[in-house]
Formats: structure tokens, sequence, C-alpha cells
């Protein structure tokens, strides 16, 4: 399973160095000195060109995160092949009647292939049902429920666009000018 960090780390890097560069490239005309060599015309000029080139640099690398992401979140698609099968059918049969008779008294772990084969409808029903029980069972539930892991990964990849929209590389990347790409290793996803 790919993490998305490792995939968001170099497109993060990447398009901060990118607009950087930008920016240098422009400070020469967008600095407070440049009003004694430069008309007012021009300076506006500059700033419109730096700013329609991050906005397309932002486009750029908003779709690279996009695809990231979607790369990551077809990895909690249902696996139908197995879900499907006869196996898988037949465990999941015996493992819903041990639960039913221990009333969720049983290690999580019996449930494992489920989240192996992302069985997200079965997950769900089984985590309803438990859900105000308290026992291993739904401790473990409540920790290896995929439906949350994916809402953080998408909120996370949002807020990290967000930061992107900023036109400036010291508001995209806060006060300090930087925004420490280790902030990514924080995540688990």
């Amino acid at each position: 399973m790919d993490r998305l960090r490792d995939k968001l780390r170099p497109i993060w890097n990447n398009y901060k160095s990118d607009v950087r560069k930008i920016e240098s490239r422009y400070k020469v005309y967008l600095s407070s000195d440049a009003k004694d060599t430069y008309s007012d015309t021009f300076i506006n000029e500059k700033r419109e060109e730096q700013n329609n080139e991050i906005d397309n640099l932002r486009i750029k690398y908003e779709k690279m995160m996009d695809d990231a992401l979607e790369h990551r979140l077809k990895e909690f698609e249902p696996k139908e092949k197995i879900i499907n099968s006869l196996e898988y059918q037949a465990k999941l049969s015996n493992t819903l009647s041990i639960l039913e008779m221990s009333e969720g008294e049983v290690d999580g772990n019996i449930l494992k292939f489920i989240l192996e084969a992302n069985d997200n409808v079965t997950f769900s029903v089984i985590k309803r049902k438990y859900e105000g029980f308290i026992t291993p069972l739904s401790e473990w539930l409540s920790r290896n429920d995929n439906s949350k892991l994916v809402d953080r990964i998408e909120k996370f990849t949002k807020d990290l666009k967000n930061n992107m929209s900023s036109r400036s590389i010291s508001n995209a990347f806060g006060n300090s000018n930087d925004w420490d790409s280790s902030t990514l290793d924080l995540i688990q996803f």
C-alpha cells in the first residue's frame, strides 16, 4: 500500500521551488525600490504576469496532487473478485455466525479479511451493529474504519491544495517563508 505522503512530498517541494523561482524572477519589479525605476503601470503588469504564472503552476501541481489522491483512494475500492468468491462468502458467513453467538465479544482481528477485501458495506454493517458496545471488537472497528481514513486523506489533500492557492510564497508556506515538508511525515496515510 503506497503512502500518499510519499507521493505528495516531491510534488509539494517541487511546487515550492518553482514558485520561488518565479518570485525571484519578478523580485526586481515588485520590490519597494522598483517604484523609483519603473512606472506603476509596468509594475502592475509584472505583478499580473507573476500571478498568472503562479496560477498556471498551481493548476499543474493540483492536477498532480489529484492524481496521487485518486491513486491512493483506488486502494480502498472493494475487491469485487475476492468478495464474490465462494471462499470469502463462506468465511464471512461463519464469522457473522460467530459474531452473533458471541454478541460481539471477540477479537476484531477475525474481521481482518473483510478489511483486506475492502468490503466496506459489510464492515459498516458490523460497525453499526456493535458500535454502542464496549468490547475489544468495537474498539478494533473504530481503529480500522477505512471511511475515516479516506475522509482524513481527502481533507489533508484539500488543505494542502488550499495552501497552494495562495499567490505568494509567504502566504502559501507561512510567515517563515517555508512550509516544512516534514509535516508530511506526521501523517500516516
